[in-house]
């Protein structure tokens, strides 16, 4: 009950009254006929016996708060009325409950005199029920002033649940003029007119900061209050340029432009997803970011970076610095990454720069294609040109993202059909090269010294420990690279090595060899191991069993999908493949980048469970083949005819009994490219380097036949360490200088080594302190990437803003890890360059 409420509220803030006199004009009483109050008051109507009463207050009632109503309209006025109220002297000691007015208001919360006319002028607003729901709480705190009490209107106006701060206020103005807001911005400030203290204080605000305030005589209202923030947060590192034809608009007061962009990035960062951004580029669409690129630059330091003004940069990258400076453009496109939201659709955009610009660093670091031996190919492949396929296989990925976000411009797709022939080109004339180095050497692919696929089983079975093998089709060697930099976040320890695949490079030919065995023959075009035909899942389990009983053969969707079945009991088995398929299922018809990003995810996640939860140590993860990919439609001129007799046909390789020299194929003996004991007559057939045969099967997405990325077959083994011996990353600061501008301090972390099998990740706190006082928010940044080819995905931004307000010139920065809170990692001073008040 309100009355009750403000009852208390008098004794509350006065601790030493003892009676509270209410004068009732007629509702008074009523209102508190069924009040129930606590036990240390006592209310009281009066009687009309002055002396029981008195005498009540000083003994009977001297330790109550005492209410005490008489049922007349005032109180005492005149000197005769003094005369006749025996209580007067209680009554002068005490206080007076008031009702209305705003003197009781002043009374009542303690107000300085000083404020009776802004209180008298908007008494009616105050004391309305919303706008008490927003102003109680600086009343009851003593925090309350005219510039509070604007504010709550201000809010209220604009439909707020809680008094908003200017910038808040302001950038919800600006949300105003947006299309299907009109009828909100007529009531806001068809409000803000009736009120001449909120309007007074809203034009002295917003000419404070911009020069000017919102205008009726213009629309939208707010559009050049919109053009001022956006020039102001882009250019305010500037020299200002003769040519600039905003210039008119540029702003050099410190405090101005700390205001601006705290405004900015509040309305960024705080407003519902897009729509700051939306009224920015709708509302400032005349301050324009070509214009700004062509007198300033692309080089320029932009303060503030917005997509449209990021686009001309991004298409010059592409059309130039990819190829003329391919380091200069990462930097360029993580410089540019860092200021934008992550969720933010021009990310993949970025992205798609970043990697084909590291696709050519990797690309120009190869001296020769031409090598001595086999084997010296398998350890270059291996050892850094897999990272080729890796940055044009995302490069794939980050440009259909942005096809589909609709991001994409004639640059990209320029910039992406060029990096689709490169690559072409390169994966070509390496394979011709390792082609032709094969053919020149051993010309059987058994005699390259390399551990062999059909010998799987005996190089890798541990008969006397528990062991879990999953078969990943066309698990290619660099996804098994980021494969095993995944599980390298986890205590268990993985080691990554090839294995030569058998020919052809197809799954019904190389998923069988890895079974146990001790013959493999071909009937027909079907490969039978120890003579049984492993096209089924009792079939695979019955063949493991011949060598292991209890063995078993499952699927990764029977582990997935019945997980209390295949738990712990189950995979106390000695032995148990598990099949895997996504890449190969969806690279054909689907999105082959995608599918090779689940994989990871699906395979981590499977082997963790094996390890934590299923208490298996011992986890191999391997592939049948690999697989050629290429973003490129092939037209049927430039598929290689097979005009010869052939068992078998696809894309990639046919089967013939033919000898006969063909130009731009390859041709080995069957039993010595695949573990076969025998059709010593039945050679495999593969085009020369990545072309295709005109055949059934895929030509974007294929295998089949002998390059290194078809033939080079992952084995990662992963085991349970007990007890970890990994070293957490170190953390490095990378901003030489720490500048806190806008109350705001940006920086660089950067984590120095990738979690990897002998180092794991660390999770670290960042603060600003004054003293000994924290004067900033508290960021936690986990550092778990594990690139280790791209430094830039191990570089963190950091932004940390004041909540405290303060002095002082000079401030610390401290990173800590969250183990070890007494030690900081890094201690660094930071120049306070912030000149505006924190509650803004």
């Amino acid at each position: 009950m309100m009355t009750q409420k403000r009852i208390y509220s008098y004794f509350d803030r006065n601790p030493q009254l003892h009676v509270l006199f209410l004068f009732d004009k007629g509702f008074l009483e009523g209102d508190l006929q069924d009040v129930v109050w606590p036990e240390d008051y006592h209310y009281e109507v009066f009687d009309g016996c002055w002396f029981n009463v008195k005498y009540a207050i000083e003994s009977l009632w001297a330790d109550k708060k005492v209410v005490l109503l008489f049922r007349q309209p005032y109180a005492p006025q005149t000197e005769e009325e003094y005369l006749r109220f025996p209580l007067l002297d209680m009554l002068v000691a005490n206080l007076e409950y008031k009702d209305a007015g705003y003197e009781a208001f002043l009374q009542q919360y303690g107000l300085p005199l000083e404020m009776g006319g802004f209180v008298e002028r908007n008494m009616t607003e105050l004391q309305s029920s919303k706008i008490m729901s927003l102003i109680q709480g600086a009343l009851e705190a003593g925090d309350f002033n005219p510039d509070f009490a604007v504010r709550a209107f201000l809010t209220n106006y604009l439909w707020g649940k809680t008094t908003l701060e200017w910038k808040g206020i302001i950038t919800r103005m600006i949300l105003l003029d947006l299309p299907g807001e009109e009828k909100k911005c007529e009531d806001f400030y068809h409000r803000v007119a009736k009120n001449s203290d909120a309007q007074r204080a809203l034009d002295a605000k917003l000419t404070s900061i911009f020069g000017v305030s919102y205008s009726h005589a213009s629309h939208p209202i707010m559009k050049e209050i919109v053009e001022i923030l956006k020039y102001n947060v882009i250019t305010q590192l500037l020299a200002v340029e003769k040519g600039d034809p905003y210039k008119g608009y540029r702003v050099q007061n410190s405090g101005q432009l700390e205001q601006m962009q705290r405004i900015y990035e509040y309305g960024m960062k705080e407003l519902p997803a897009g729509k700051f951004s939306t009224a920015i580029k709708a509302l400032g669409a005349n301050v324009k970011e070509d214009t700004l690129i062509q007198v300033y630059g692309i080089d320029a330091v932009y303060y503030t970076l917005t997509e449209a003004l990021a686009w001309p940069i991004i298409n010059t990258l592409c059309r130039e610095t990819l190829w003329s400076d391919p380091a200069a453009a990462v930097d360029k496109a993580r410089e540019l990454k860092l200021k934008f939201g992550a969720d933010i659709d021009i990310q993949h955009a970025l992205s798609f720069v970043e990697c084909v610009a590291t696709f050519y660093q990797e690309f120009r670091q190869i001296d020769s294609l031409k090598l001595n031996t086999p084997e010296e190919y398998i350890a270059h492949y291996t050892g850094e040109w897999y990272r080729i396929d890796t940055y044009y296989r995302q490069a794939i990925k980050w440009y259909r993202e942005s096809y589909v976000s609709q991001v994409s411009t004639p640059d990209i797709i320029t910039a992406k059909s060029r990096v689709d022939i490169d690559y072409a080109k390169f994966a070509n004339t390496l394979n011709l090269e390792w082609t032709e180095c094969v053919n020149h050497t051993t010309q059987v692919f058994n005699g390259i010294k390399i551990q062999k696929q059909f010998d799987f089983y005996d190089n890798y079975h541990e008969p006397n420990h528990k062991q879990v093998v999953i078969i990943s089709d066309a698990l290619r060697y660099d996804v098994a690279v980021e494969l095993i930099a995944e599980l390298g976040k986890k205590k268990h320890v993985a080691t990554l090595h090839p294995m030569l695949g058998s020919l052809p490079s197809e799954t019904k030919y190389c998923k069988s060899v890895m079974w146990p065995h001790d013959s493999l023959s071909l009937v027909g075009t079907e490969l039978l191991v120890d003579g049984t035909s492993l096209n089924s899942k009792a079939a695979r389990t019955a063949q493991l069993k011949r060598y292991v009983p209890e063995a078993e053969c499952i699927t990764y969707e029977d582990k997935r999908d019945n997980g209390a079945e295949y738990g712990r009991e189950f995979f106390k088995r000695p032995l148990i493949y598990i099949l895997h398929d996504v890449i190969d299922r969806d690279g054909h018809d689907s999105d082959l980048p995608k599918a090779c990003e689940m994989a990871v995810k699906e395979l981590a996640a499977l082997v963790n469970t094996l390890h934590a939860t299923e208490n298996v140590t011992n986890v191999i993860i391997t592939a049948d083949h690999g697989f050629l990919f290429n973003d490129i439609s092939m037209e049927d001129k430039d598929k290689h005819s097979v005009t010869e007799d052939a068992i078998e046909k696809k894309t990639r390789y046919y089967l013939t009994t033919s000898t006969a020299r063909v130009e731009g194929v390859s041709k080995y003996q069957l039993c010595k490219s695949s573990g076969l004991k025998d059709r010593d007559t039945l050679y495999v057939a593969v085009p020369n380097g990545t072309n295709r045969f005109a055949a059934p099967g895929g030509y974007k997405y294929c295998h089949g036949g002998a390059s290194l990325q078809e033939l080079i077959v992952p084995v990662i083994v992963s085991k349970v360490k007990r007890v970890s011996t990994k070293e957490k990353v170190n953390v490095r600061l990378l901003t030489p200088t720490l500048n806190m501008v806008s109350s705001l301090l940006r920086f660089q972390l950067i984590q120095v080594e990738p979690v990897s099998m002998t180092t794991t990740e660390r999770t670290v706190k960042c603060a600003v302190y004054n003293g000994e006082e924290r004067v900033t928010e508290e960021k936690t940044i986990k550092l778990d990437s594990s690139d280790a080819a791209n430094l830039n995905n191990r570089v963190f931004d950091v932004s940390l803003s004041l909540t405290t307000p303060v002095t002082g010139g000079l401030l610390l920065l401290k990173v800590w890890d969250v183990d070890d809170t007494l030690n900081p990692l890094i201690k660094e001073p930071v120049k306070n360059s912030t000149f505006i008040e924190q509650d803004f």
